[in-house]
């Protein structure tokens, strides 16, 4: 038997249920739009994702247990992540891919090798102007665990001119390295 140092386990929690990950009941409480407008879009897309529940939280004691509270609507499901960190250093993000598909909305995909790390919190997806690295904001509020990112503006498609990167961000809050950066032009 191998011994697990408490101390370096964490767990977070996800839901996939009606109320925290259901786009089309947000779609019906919006009054069903036939056209939804931006922030009516922003909106459902939030609902599409898997719903932390919580976030990384210690695992603490020397029990073998973990008690997990948390309130459940049916039907749901959740899952418990358990990790252990194992001080595996993230990979770099590689082949940022950019699509712009219509005049406000960009698709930013990339690939990500784990490694042996699976304790991923999020992809962060920076865009810069000029491309320089202290001028790069991240564009992605919201955390996302997925390889692909759908960027939508209010606005013309002028605005996404520039720069895109990404990285990789563990339960531990580290930060992998950036990727290379991609450049969309007017």
């Amino acid at each position: 038997d191998s011994v697990i140092n408490l101390n370096e386990t964490v767990y977070v929690v996800y839901v996939l249920d009606n109320v925290h990950s259901n786009p089309y009941l947000e779609w019906q409480r919006l009054g069903e739009p036939v056209f939804p407008d931006f922030k009516q879009l922003i909106s459902m897309r939030k609902k599409q994702e898997l719903y932390r529940f919580t976030d990384p939280t210690p695992v603490s004691g020397t029990s073998s247990k973990l008690v997990v509270n948390c309130e459940m609507k049916q039907p749901s499901v959740v899952l418990i992540h358990i990790c252990i960190d194992v001080e595996s250093v993230l990979q770099k993000v590689t082949d940022v891919a950019l699509l712009l598909v219509s005049i406000n909305t960009l698709i930013i995909s990339w690939e990500h090798e784990s490694d042996g790390n699976k304790c991923l919190l999020t992809y962060e997806v920076e865009y810069s102007l000029s491309g320089d690295d202290s001028s790069f904001k991240r564009v992605n509020s919201d955390d996302t665990v997925h390889k692909i990112y759908q960027y939508t503006i209010d606005g013309a498609s002028n605005i996404f001119h520039g720069y895109y990167r990404v990285r990789a961000k563990d339960y531990w809050y580290r930060n992998g390295p950036h990727s290379d950066s991609v450049y969309i032009g007017l």
